[in-house]
């Protein structure tokens, strides 16, 4: 198949959303579909069982599955089945349960937590409102001072006449006598205790806190409350004394309670010794300040002192009081709790109220299209058009006076470059002298100069030899060369945080003329490096004036568009919403950090609340915050079925708060989730859709604010065009429709159609920050879909080509193709442009009586009220000048006032016109051009019809040489194809172009094929219709000449956007989706995802035939229920719905037989599963709305929501067990999960198990929480009804709810010896749980096919050891750039390649150490600077490094690479295939079945009688895997232990020895026995090591090597002669900020290899030890700009005692 498969219909320009059918009763008739009877569509799936149909009786499905299949069918459908679950399901068939769960409303994970956010605010904030005093939830509280009043930094107190201030505001009186603030009078004695240290005995106040706990209230009073120890309510700090000292200071802290401890200190004071008072209740001598609140029916109290609006009236008696009573004596008052309260702006319920500061109104998108509407009240940042911005002084002055934008006009940029042949820019210097150049030089300069006016001058000149900094006269008129930025205005908002020398150095500069003079200090260097757009924006020259929509996003903001005059003309706007962006829940209260600001500098947290009830204050970090999320959504949502399919596929579409910059955020992450709970049984392409315009994913893969090559003379990112293909659609080889692999392993695409892909992906920047969320530091938005910014030289406009050969545009129609009256045909869109007509030319004017305007725009009282969108829902007629109109030529049409732009219908444009032309060649074939002069020369490839390309250099006549180009003369033209019907396949093969729907019928037909012409003819203009879609009867070839007079043709490309496009930004969108849709109907495609669908819910290594019937329901919409009917869900492609029910319908599913059909169940789901099925409940969970109280467990389990470790999830698809190898089991099986269940992560996932059946959610005991003991519980017990009064019963229920009822006997056997072992009943029926969650049933999916026990491995025999060595690998995961770790000397002559190659990355001599290097083309070397530990080695010759070295199968050249006649590895330049390949040592092989090559070299170590060990530290890897090597896998930061050991070991030991016939049951029971076994061995072991050295061990590689050290140390205790250790370094993938992340990461590696060898010299070992550092690949020498892409091979380390180091 040739181009994209999609259809060009005139409707087509997206493809809409899904539409579930079939969800009604089951058993409606209306399920089956026409054709049903295929066979072939039910291959795979259960026969008919009787008594579940889908219209079942229910009693019947129950005696046809029993409890048992429903348990299995719930592990698999859901996080875990719950008694009202089974309950529920054994009433319906599968499918009506999966219908059910369809139709259920989505339980959003960011509405959940927006419910839950009501900061505190000081101040009014531009993010949201604040809450209304009187609504539901509104917070009042009775004491006077907060902890939150430092919220905005510490605050100013002061106390005068008995009143109280808080920064300025009124909080209270002081009442003298105390009664009136509820404090108790005081007797603050200082009596010592019988026997005891005085008072005032300096000791005391050290240990206030435990001897004022066991003396109180008798003794040492005031000493304690001196110490802040005091009781609450009493005060003997003295508030009368400061109130008549005229107190003034500062708030360092306080507890939010009526007597709770308030610590004050002086103006200036540190805090270090405050004095103390006890908060004063709210106590008001003019009561007239405060509202009757009426009686407190209407409040709800949490925590004493405070309370909460629990019903609201109208009119409230209240609204306007800062404080209210409710009476008595003395009389209690209460103050305004102000609360930030996000508001309701959701898709369908858009916020239309303008806010103070920002209009948080959405820009409309795909996503929310469709439900605006038009509003008046506010205009959202970004859509102004009218709005002029000048540069000037004035200009940027009103940035920051309107919006505290740092925006400043550069200047003292030094010219660094020669002027030559590029674009460059002279000033006006009449005090300068003219340079000595050659007469054709300075004349070439001075014609440009005289072609242009004004004080400063941009030109390009064609010149040979003139240098940076030359000075030309020009006339009477004398100008200098400058750099090309100099007195261009810059956005230096976001440096303003980053700058490395402080805020201070950027922020000073905000006054007079806002101009920047660039440090003569500072090399042009770090100019060049930081001014890529990151985070210093160009906005254009100091005499420019650009229109606000030109904006970066980041300036795009509600105070900037009023500074610069909104349009006066604009009324109307579309009020669009954001997706779950629903207001806050005052009920709820405040349970979650929200950050909201970013002022000064600093971003300002609202810590979240929660304890007693609801309000108490309690603090929850930010990432545990997500995960609680996460799991309380898990144990407790309705809709488990979308819950599950969601997880499964945000392991596919992964991004991770790990490495962000926005770890510190909550929202965006929820929000970027919720993408899978909205779309999980809809559209595949729209899932992909909205990860692509993702400004989460954007950041992630760095692929946001990446420019196209002809703005930055850089190839762009390529990571997310690698990463699409990759991970999250086609894979690597291509597939066949059962998920099998084409022949060998034929590659899907190669690295230069991931460079292709990448210029695809350009252009994009996030859109204004709009508020309402929670927002990082007040710049763009991390929640909206990215915008294209598609104006010159940011989106790349040029030709590109797709994955089969041809161009991406192939099978649309052309622009120019389109019908005349297109914009009148059904199903033509347009939407509201508003009234201003600047830029929107040409526009057609309709007239009154038109039916399109009468459809446009509905007249209401004389005027035009408009519409958002319209689609035409038939075909118009055309009125007066619509019938002189050409759909090609309208943009716009205009009704009245109102304007609206035509969406023109996907279509592309031939690149070269027809007729004579000339191109420009490369050396590679490629055409080279330009947009502008501006603007670098860009290069695209193109398809070629002559085959083998005619020699292009020399260029000889009749082409032209033009530099490093070849222009050569050509023709364009069209060519008929076919002159008779063809054959359908014949259409696929041979035509690319497509066409509009013909509005006439077929004049001939054939089996698939229709032929169109008005005259009924055979020519270029016939249209074919294959399949739905029709295509022209043309080939488009350019005939080009060549050197020497050959010819050579090619097709002439197709673009989406031509180089005078005035429809850029639309155009650049209809080229996104494009690629988008060609990825999702790629035929591996469904099988690739088929296959991570299954493994995500059922088992790990699928049959062919199940991955067929699950490719089959994506890409049909269909599915087959029970009794074999065939069920419609979408009916469409993609189905993502219909592919989930396939997947829990087919018989592996629901019928499994086989010893490979299961998986090893992951973490997080086996925790949820416990809390569900136990009936785990946290306290007022319906009540107050509190949230499972659960840590982040990533480094504790190896998995957790939002913290996958890389984008390649926690796992990867095709892990395999080094048990799998050693039971000799086919190598194609695999694992994945397996690859995360190191024996740390076992026996934690054990001991926080055991800890919350034991405890609930807790901290203490190894618990999976971090909060006191006790804070929930489950809800059965040992008396529960449901467990009979005996064992067996109580194993049974187990059995039933934790394993689906397939226990062995020896698991069952195990369990009921846990519940009789304890006397107490109940903490017998704890251990039972603990017991059952160790199973191998619990732990892993599929029939167990238990078979007997597993004899004792025989003790290793005692052996007389010789001598001891030791290889250590250093990892550096993620493809580190090398080329900065060792590099050309700034001595050696390379040094000059080497800096144009790396350009911006390039280091300066200052930022490398000089080596030698003898023998090597240069004889010094330089060496990363923050290598001094490594260079010092160096010189000691014990490092050496080696240059240029990767994965090879065999030696290979530019042209063999191209030509591909040579074998090569296995995907290049991917991450986890490269791992693979550096691993093994055989690139050529995919996968790890061969064993790792530190394995193998065991192998023969072992076989050679040396007693040998591969250890790997914190993490799995095939590299130490071999045939007789089992890795033996150590954590870094210490052995874990199992938890109850004496309890649980018995457990442990009693069920691992089972031996099962189930790969996974069996894979698990040898790794639980081993893993603990070893574990507590080793921990013995280790404890009594010591090491020599002060060898970094709390983190990091460091401390991973400090555990080789410990083992290194008990060599003789371990009976090792040979040990090959793999430690692993994270984060090497520097696709952004490579400078600065190297030189982090670079610090790491020489300390930790520096102190390795410090320590090993120390133990006389280090002659013994050879260290070698490696790496995934290496990076390109080429900069994207911010970073370097992947490549091939690189520098690396060796080093010990013994190495023949000091050479290269």
């Amino acid at each position: 198949m040739r181009g994209i498969w999609t259809a060009v219909l005139a409707l087509a320009a997206a493809i809409p959303s899904l539409l579930l059918g079939g969800c009604g009763t089951s058993g409606d008739g209306g399920d089956s579909l026409e054709g049903a009877g295929n066979s072939s569509d039910r291959e795979g799936f259960l026969p008919p069982i009787p008594g579940i149909g889908s219209g079942g009786d229910g009693d019947r499905a129950v005696s046809a599955r029993g409890a048992a299949r429903d348990a299995q069918f719930l592990m698999q459908a859901t996080f875990g089945p719950t008694q009202a679950a089974l309950r529920e399901l054994s009433g319906m068939s599968y499918m009506g349960w999966i219908k059910k769960q369809v139709a259920l409303p989505v339980e959003s994970h960011r509405a959940f937590w927006r419910q839950r956010v009501a900061p505190a605010i000081p101040e009014t904030q531009p993010t949201a409102a604040v809450m209304d005093r009187c609504a539901t939830g509104a917070r009042w509280i009775q004491y006077a001072i907060r902890h939150k009043d430092n919220l905005m930094g510490q605050a100013r107190v002061e106390v005068k006449s008995n009143e109280l201030y808080i920064n300025g505001q009124f909080r209270t009186n002081i009442d003298p006598n105390f009664v009136g603030n509820h404090l108790r009078r005081p007797s603050c004695t200082n009596n010592a205790a019988p026997g005891q240290k005085p008072c005032s005995d300096g000791s005391l106040r050290l240990s206030a806190g435990d001897q004022c706990k066991r003396f109180y209230p008798l003794y040492c009073r005031q000493a304690c409350w001196d110490a802040g120890q005091g009781e609450t309510g009493e005060d003997c700090g003295g508030w009368s004394a400061l109130a008549s000292q005229n107190f003034k200071g500062i708030l360092c802290w306080a507890v939010d309670a009526v007597g709770g401890v308030v610590a004050l200190d002086v103006v200036g004071g540190n805090c270090r010794n405050p004095t103390y008072v006890p908060n004063p209740g709210i106590f008001l001598r003019d009561t007239s300040k405060a509202a009757n609140a009426g009686g407190r029916v209407f409040f709800t109290e949490g925590s004493p002192g405070i309370l909460s609006v629990s019903r609201e009236r109208s009119p409230c008696p209240f609204g306007g009081y800062r404080f209210i009573t409710f009476g008595g004596s003395p009389a209690q008052y209460f103050m305004a709790d102000d609360r930030l309260g996000l508001v309701e702006n959701t898709v369908r319920n858009a916020a239309v109220a303008p806010d103070a500061a920002v209009c948080m109104n959405v820009p409309m998108s795909f996503v929310n299209k469709a439900d605006c509407k038009m509003q008046t009240s506010c205009q959202p940042a970004g859509a102004s058009k009218d709005v002029s911005v000048p540069l000037d002084a004035a200009g940027r002055s009103l940035f920051f006076s309107a919006a505290r934008k740092y925006v400043y006009e550069v200047r003292g940029l030094k010219a660094t470059a020669s002027p030559c042949n590029r674009w460059s820019r002279w000033r006006d210097c009449a005090a300068c002298q003219p340079s000595s150049l050659n007469a054709l030089d300075r004349d070439a300069i001075a014609n440009e100069l005289l072609k242009k006016d004004g004080w400063f001058r941009d030109i390009t000149a064609s010149c040979s030899n003139v240098p940076a900094g030359a000075v030309v006269q020009v006339g009477d008129s004398i100008f200098l060369n400058v750099h090309p930025n100099e007195f261009d205005v810059y956005d230096f908002t976001l440096w303003v945080a980053e700058h490395p020398g402080g805020m201070a150095k950027i922020e000073k500069w905000a006054k007079g003329d806002f101009i920047l003079n660039f440090p003569p200090s500072h090399s042009m260097k770090r100019w060049h490096e930081w001014s890529n757009g990151r985070f210093i924006q160009r906005l254009g020259h100091r005499e420019e004036t650009i229109k606000y929509e030109d904006l970066p996003s980041t300036l795009q903001t509600g105070g900037v568009k009023r500074a610069f005059g909104q349009s006066a003309a604009e009324t109307h706007w579309a009020a669009c919403g954001s997706p779950n962006e629903v207001g806050t829940e005052g009920r709820f209260g405040s349970r979650f950090i929200f950050q909201y600001d970013f002022i000064d500098g600093k971003a300002r947290l609202d810590r979240g609340e929660e304890g007693r009830r609801w309000n108490h204050y309690r603090e929850y970090r930010t990432w545990d915050a997500r995960g609680r999320v996460w799991m309380h959504h898990a144990v407790y949502a309705n809709d488990q079925l979308r819950q599950r399919v969601a997880w499964a596929l945000a392991q596919i579409f992964v991004v991770s708060a790990q490495g962000s910059g926005q770890r510190s955020l909550t929202e965006p992450w929820l929000n970027y989730y919720d993408i899978f709970l909205r779309n999980a049984f809809g559209s595949f392409y729209d899932i992909l859709r909205e990860v692509t315009y993702s400004p989460v994913m954007g950041g992630y893969l760095t692929y946001i604010n990446n420019w196209a090559y002809d703005r930055t003379s850089r190839h762009p990112d390529e990571n997310y065009a690698r990463e699409i293909m990759q991970l999250f659609t086609i894979g690597l080889v291509m597939l066949e429709e059962d998920g099998s692999q084409v022949g060998t392993g034929v590659p899907t695409y190669t690295n230069e159609q991931i460079m292709e892909f990448a210029r695809v992906f350009t252009g994009f920047e996030p859109r204004p920050d709009r508020g309402n969320y929670e927002d990082y530091r007040g710049t763009a938005s991390l929640y909206d879909p990215m915008r294209q910014r598609a104006t010159e030289g940011f989106h790349d406009i040029w030709p590109k080509r797709d994955l089969y050969g041809g161009y991406i545009g192939d099978g649309y129609p052309l622009c120019m193709d389109i019908p005349r009256y297109q914009f009148l045909a059904a199903g033509s869109e347009y939407e509201y442009a508003g009234k201003d007509l600047q830029g929107l030319e040409p526009v057609l004017d309709l007239a009154s009586d038109s039916q399109l305007s009468k459809l446009l725009c509905a007249e209401q009282g004389g005027e035009c009220q408009p519409s958002v969108l319209k689609q035409l829902p038939e075909e118009l007629s055309c009125v007066g000048a619509e019938c002189e109109a050409h759909a090609r030529d309208i943009r716009h049409v205009k009704v009245g006032s109102a304007l609206y732009t035509f969406k023109r219908p996907r279509c592309v444009h031939l690149h070269f016109m027809l007729g004579e032309v000339s191109i420009d060649w490369d050396e590679d074939y490629k055409v080279v051009r330009r947009i502008a002069k501006k603007l670098a020369e860009n290069r695209f490839s193109v398809v070629p019809l002559t085959r083998p390309a005619p020699p292009l250099f020399p260029c000889t006549s009749p082409c032209s040489a033009s530099g490093s180009k070849c222009r050569c003369p050509a023709r364009s033209f069209a060519r008929q194809i076919f002159d008779r019907l063809p054959l359908p396949a014949q259409v696929k093969q041979e035509l690319s172009v497509g066409a509009f729907v013909p509005t006439i019928a077929p004049f001939a037909k054939a089996a698939g094929i229709s032929a169109f012409h008005p005259k009924r003819k055979y020519d270029t203009d016939t249209v074919f219709e294959v399949d739905g879609r029709y295509w022209r009867n043309v080939r488009y070839v350019v005939e080009a000449k060549a050197p020497e007079n050959a010819t050579y043709r090619f097709r002439n490309p197709v673009e989406f956007t031509s180089w005078d496009s005035t429809r850029r930004v639309e155009e650049a969108y209809d080229e996104i989706e494009a690629v988008l849709d060609h990825l999702v109907h790629h035929q591996n495609t469904a099988p690739f995802f088929a296959i991570r669908l299954i493994q995500r819910l059922v088992t790990s290594n699928p049959s062919r035939s199940y991955v067929k019937s699950v490719a089959q329901a994506f890409k049909r919409g269909t599915c087959v229920d029970e009794d074999g009917k065939m069920v419609r869900f979408s009916g469409k492609y993609g189905d993502i719905g219909a592919a989930t029910c396939a997947t829990l319908m087919h018989r592996e599913a629901r019928a499994p037989k086989g010893s490979t059909v299961g998986s090893l169940r992951e973490p997080v789901v086996k925790i949820a599963h416990l809390l569900r099925a136990m009936g785990y409940d946290t306290p007022n969970r319906e009540q107050y709305g509190t949230v499972l109280d659960i840590q982040n467990l990533q480094s504790a389990i190896n998995q957790w929501p939002h913290e996958s470790p890389s984008v390649f999830n926690f796992y990867t698809p095709f892990f395999r067990p080094a048990g799998f190898d050693g039971r000799n089991l086919p190598k194609d099986l695999v694992s994945p999960e397996f690859e995360i269940l190191t024996p740390d992560a076992l026996i934690n996932f054990v001991n926080g198990m055991s800890s919350t059946i034991r405890f609930g959610e807790i901290g203490c005991s190894w618990g999976f929480t971090f909060r006191s003991c006790n804070r929930g519980q489950f809800g059965f017990s040992v008396e529960h009804p449901a467990f009979g009064d005996n064992a067996t019963a109580v194993v049974d229920k187990l059995d039933l709810w934790l394993t689906g009822s397939r226990m062995s006997p020896r698991s069952r056997a195990a369990v009921e010896t846990a519940f009789k072992t304890e006397q107490d009943a109940q903490m017998g029926f704890k251990y039972a749980q603990v017991a059952a969650v160790i199973t191998p049933e619990f732990n892993a999916l599929g029939e167990p096919f238990a078979r007997g026990e597993r004899a004792p491995a025989p003790p290793p025999p005692e052996k007389v050891l010789r001598s001891y060595k030791a290889m250590v690998l250093v990892f550096m995961k993620g493809g580190a750039d090398t080329w900065n770790m060792l590099m050309p000397h700034t001595s050696c002559a390379l040094y000059a390649q080497y800096k144009t190659a790396r350009s911006n990355l390039a280091l300066t001599g200052d930022e490398m150490f000089q080596i030698g290097a003898a023998g090597q083309p240069c004889a010094s070397f330089g060496v990363h600077s923050a290598m001094d530990g490594a260079k010092s080695l160096y010189d000691k010759g014990q490092l050496a490094f080696v240059s240029n070295i990767g994965s090879l199968v065999h030696p290979m050249s530019k042209a063999s690479f191209r030509m591909r006649n040579v074998t090569r590895c296995q995907g290049l330049f991917s991450h986890s295939d490269q791992v693979n390949g550096i691993s093994t040592m055989q690139c050529q092989v995919p996968g790890a079945s061969i064993g790792g090559f530190g394995g193998r070299m065991g192998d023969e170590l072992a076989k050679s009688g040396y007693a040998t060990n591969t250890i790997s530290i914190s993490t799995k890897s095939v590299w130490p895997e071999g045939k007789t090597m089992n890795p033996t896998i150590v954590g870094g930061g210490g052995i874990k232990r199992l938890e109850q050991y004496p309890k649980v070991w018995p457990v442990v030991e009693n069920i691992s020895r089972s031996v099962y016939d189930n790969i996974y049951l069996e894979e698990y029971a040898q790794s639980l026995g081993t893993g603990v076994r070893s574990n507590e061995e080793l921990s013995s072991l280790i404890g009594s090591a010591t090491l020599k050295t002060d060898i970094n061990r709390k983190k990091g590689l460091s401390q991973q090597l400090a555990m080789v050290s410990k083992l290194v140390s008990l060599r003789k205790e371990r009976q090792a002669e040979r040990d090959l250790f793999y430690v692993v370094i994270n984060s090497w993938d520097h696709h952004k900020e490579l400078k600065s992340n190297l030189n982090k990461k670079l610090v790491d590696l020489d300390t930790a290899l520096a102190a390795f060898a410090k320590e090993m010299e120390a133990q006389g070992m280090w002659e013994n030890v050879v260290v070698a550092t490696s790496s995934d690949f290496a990076r390109t020498l080429t900069s994207n700009g911010q970073g370097t892409d992947h490549a091939w091979a690189g520098n690396h380390m060796v080093l010990g005692g013994q190495v023949n180091g000091g050479q290269v």
